[in-house]
């Protein structure tokens, strides 16, 4: 992409791939959503870097595709939700984003902004009209998705980049 265009040259003649796949990744068909499909179809050699819901994507990528030779992830995740010895978000919290989502869509990504963002008094402008049923796509693949039985797969250099004090997924 565009995007990535300018770090490709930095990783020895891999292409750099970015994936998001949260609301603001603008695919064309909501099945694309779906993070646990791995990257084969293109034959080049590359670097996958997987952010927030990307994170499941650049994974799964890593541990099953001989394609990528390097991963990095930033403010990711293996599993959005809380397990048995996994600390991470709480059920009620992603049930109660699909509530509000529902009622109240606008409400609902200020509250996601302001979380995602403290302490920081940062003024965010959610995008007018959101697509709702976009949203709740994504909430549903963070509500299934589990990554964490590939990471034993996972072969390649890896970077991940966390910050200490993010309130919506720890770095634990």
């Amino acid at each position: 992409s565009e995007l990535n265009a300018p770090y490709a040259s930095s990783f020895n003649g891999s292409d750099l791939l970015r994936r998001d796949f949260g609301y603001f990744e603008n695919n064309a068909d909501l099945a694309e959503l779906d993070p646990m499909t791995a990257v084969d179809a293109d034959p080049r050699e590359r670097v996958v870097c997987g952010s927030s819901m990307g994170s499941l994507h650049a994974i799964a990528s890593a541990a099953r595709s001989s394609k990528v030779v390097g991963l990095v992830v930033f403010s990711g995740f293996a599993r959005f939700l809380s397990d048995t010895n996994y600390e991470a978000q709480e059920l009620a919290a992603l049930e109660a984003m699909q509530s509000q989502l529902a009622s109240n869509p606008m409400g609902m990504l200020r509250s996601f902004y302001r979380a995602l963002c403290h302490p920081a008094k940062i003024r965010f402008k959610v995008p007018a009209g959101p697509d709702q049923e976009r949203l709740a796509a994504g909430l549903k693949v963070l509500k299934a998705c589990d990554a964490r039985g590939m990471l034993a797969d996972i072969a390649v250099p890896t970077l991940i980049l966390h910050g200490g004090k993010d309130r919506i997924i720890t770095c634990r």
